[in-house]
């Protein structure tokens, strides 16, 4: 089994300072802006950088668990920013990257193992990274057409407010209709 990251020292030591600081009657509760984004940063490095899920980092960081889904969340929504730590595409490759690793190391134990019960084990294993490869391509795709999606349906409902006779369908491609065209295109398509 892997070796566990190091949770950064200076974590702990700061944590217990501020426990001898802390009231004794207060259990969790509000952090400091110092604290929580000192903690951030560390949910950040083992969700991020060793894919490290909520449950793993609440036990490791010994933290509610429900603190960290919060972080996690909070992250999450910052990576849409210009200016964060980590863009969505290198996020993904990083995954990806980590995905291959693994299933390498499995192939490779998979191969010395005599074991049928081992093997239909690491198969499995196997098979669940794959799975996951895949769901996650699956997912980059539906949000890209879900957002081509939206924004044709926003610019046909300009369209139509400024009066314009043109609008548009969403093939892979923009094409250029009258709205009478549109209706008997969905008329079509709508058909059994």
């Amino acid at each position: 089994m892997s070796e566990l990251p190091p949770i950064e020292t200076s974590f702990f030591e700061e944590n217990k300072k501020l426990d001898q600081t802390r009231p004794k009657s207060k259990k969790g509760g509000s952090y400091t802006k110092n604290e929580r984004q000192k903690r951030r940063d560390e949910v950040y490095r083992l969700h991020f950088e060793y894919g490290y899920s909520a449950r793993k980092i609440a036990d490791l960081m010994k933290i509610n668990r429900h603190t960290i889904d919060s972080d996690i969340q909070y992250l999450y929504s910052t990576l849409q920013h210009v200016d964060n730590k980590i863009s969505f595409r290198d996020l993904i490759n990083k995954q990806h990257v980590r995905f291959e690793y693994q299933r390498n190391r499995l192939m490779q134990i998979l191969e010395k193992t005599n074991s049928i019960q081992e093997k239909q084990q690491l198969e499995r294993l196997i098979f669940d990274i794959d799975s996951k490869l895949t769901n996650t391509y699956l997912k980059i795709c539906d949000s890209k057409l879900k957002n081509w999606d939206m924004a044709v349906d926003y610019i046909n409902e300009w369209m139509k407010e400024n009066h314009k006779d043109n609008h548009y369908l969403l093939y892979g491609d923009l094409i250029t209709t009258s709205e009478n065209k549109r209706k008997r295109i969905d008329k079509i398509l709508h058909e059994k």
